[in-house]
């Protein structure tokens, strides 16, 4: 990669702090193909934990529903 714009250089190190504020910073060894590792790593994480947000959200409705077919029963 050519030597990086000096406006490039500004961007790839406020990415780069943001990234290290993440949890992040353990990927990043100075190098710009680090910095779109970092990043591609927190999109892959992000997307893991959608998914598994979902998950639990299923959970919680399905026990919601149960109490309230129970309550129904109950009644």
């Amino acid at each position: 990669m050519p030597a990086l714009t000096p406006a490039q250089a500004a961007t790839y190190a406020q990415v780069s702090e943001a990234l290290d504020e993440e949890g992040y910073g353990d990927l990043l060894k100075g190098q710009p193909v680090d910095v779109h590792d970092a990043v591609a790593q927190m999109r892959l994480d992000a997307a893991q934990m959608a998914a598994r947000a979902v998950q639990l959200e299923r959970l919680l409705a399905e026990a919601d529903a149960q109490a309230a077919n129970h309550l129904q029963d109950d009644q």
